[in-house]
């Protein structure tokens, strides 16, 4: 047989070699790849969180929820010592929880109002009727007349209220003796943060029976004695019950 009837053998195959591999498959794989998790990456990014945003709302949080004892705990370690005279209030207001609802007798706007320097809030109350927004206001106290000097001193008379003199729209300048509390008009009412005091659930019944009495008995025997620091904020440290001082 001639040798060119023969066609040239195939090439052996190793038992061990992989698939056969099409020219430029293996390149057009990597190419088509790289494109796909390049895109699955800016789809996709991987960001941690930065940690400003999580302490900066932990903290503005804890911020607010100290803030108001921070406060009052510096007026009452700071400020001067007045007295208050209540009110008689609604009875079934009195108990709220664990606060003893208390009015004084600075607390009516048409009574601070009649005050010198009180026609601001006149004006305002023309203006906006029963239900105008809040107004600033300095309420200007000076302290009362001091006991006889040959009191009693197995007795102690109890304290007596500061009066009211003047009321101002901006912090006042004071005399020596004098005090201000910064408060604000709401209606008919002004308030200064003075309306609630809290106690404790073993005393609060009691307290708020005795309380309820004396009003009907005896009024102006409930005094509220308060710390004022010298920016105006007040603080309840004690309640004044006939001759018994209850502090919490």
């Amino acid at each position: 047989m001639s040798s060119s009837n023969l066609s040239p053998e195939a090439p052996l195959k190793s038992p061990n070699s992989g698939p056969d591999l099409v020219p430029g498959s293996e390149a057009s794989a990597g190419a088509s790849a790289e494109p796909i998790t390049r895109s699955r990456q800016r789809r996709f990014p991987h960001r941690p969180i930065d940690r400003w945003r999580f302490w900066l709302p932990l903290g503005l949080q804890l911020a607010l929820v100290l803030a108001i004892p921070l406060r009052n705990s510096y007026t009452v370690l700071t400020g001067e010592t007045l007295v208050l005279q209540t009110v008689p209030v609604d009875p079934y207001d009195l108990l709220r929880g664990y606060s003893q609802t208390l009015r004084y007798g600075i607390s009516a706007r048409e009574t601070v109002a009649e005050l010198p320097g009180g026609e601001f809030l006149k004006l305002e109350e023309g203006a906006m009727g029963d239900f105008g927004d809040r107004i600033p206001l300095y309420l200007v106290l000076e302290p009362p007349e001091p006991p006889e000097p040959n009191a009693a001193q197995d007795n102690p008379p109890a304290p007596k209220s500061w009066k009211p003199i003047r009321v101002s729209a901006t912090p006042p300048a004071l005399a020596d003796t004098e005090l201000f509390i910064k408060a604000h008009s709401q209606g008919s009412e002004i308030i200064y943060n003075l309306e609630r005091y809290y106690m404790p659930e073993s005393q609060r019944q009691d307290l708020n029976d005795t309380i309820a009495q004396l009003q009907q008995d005896d009024p102006q025997s409930l005094k509220v004695e308060v710390k004022v620091d010298r920016f105006g904020a007040a603080v309840p440290v004690a309640l004044l019950i006939g001759g018994d001082r209850y502090q919490f």
